[in-house]
């Protein structure tokens, strides 16, 4: 009972001394992190995932990596592509010339879709993506630090007989929106833990 009466008196004191501060002395609030935005597509046997806050990507399992999204290859994206019937995430991104063409990168049994996210900008961010497929299997990386108040998007696809990961910038032309190459995009390697 002592101890409650002194906590409640300490909490007292606390909010007291908070109170008391001129305006211009009170704790400054915390600013968020600046933000930027990522597109990801997918389709039946892709996978597509994003690694924030590093340079290098893991094999865990799908989904457990604390700091991994997995933006393609889920079991009911994969059934929604397969059936047609997966929908589109959007958080307000302006369109690109692939979402112009969502139509003409879906086939058979392979609806594509895309997801967006926030994510923090100044730290790095991994993108691992690839196929599995009876006929064929790859995967490509890729890693860069996104820039505040920018948008970006990743595409896996496969080009003859290589696989490709389109990772742009979306950015805006007297014409319309564009894609451009990133500043600083490298190949990402797996985690050394992982290896």
């Amino acid at each position: 009972m002592k101890m409650i009466a002194g906590g409640a008196l300490l909490q007292c004191c606390a909010m007291a001394v908070a109170d008391e501060l001129p305006p211009d002395e009170k704790t400054p609030e915390l600013e968020s992190p600046a933000k930027a935005r990522i597109r990801v597509f997918g389709r039946n046997s892709v996978y597509v995932d994003l690694f924030k806050n590093s340079e290098c990507y893991t094999k865990k399992f799908i989904g457990t990596a604390p700091n991994q999204i997995v933006a393609s290859g889920g079991f009911s994206d994969t059934m929604g592509s397969f059936f047609g019937t997966v929908s589109n995430v959007t958080i307000g991104m302006p369109e690109s010339p692939t979402t112009r063409r969502i139509n003409d990168i879906s086939f058979f049994g392979a609806r594509a879709f895309f997801k967006e996210y926030e994510i923090e900008a100044g730290q790095p961010l991994t993108i691992s993506s690839g196929i599995v497929d009876p006929h064929a299997s790859c995967r490509v990386t890729a890693s860069f630090i996104p820039q505040p108040g920018k948008d970006y998007e990743a595409f896996f696809q496969i080009r003859g007989s290589a696989c490709v990961l389109q990772t742009k910038e979306i950015v805006t032309t007297p014409d319309g929106t564009d894609l451009a190459g990133i500043a600083g995009l490298k190949r990402a390697f797996i985690c050394s833990e992982n290896k």
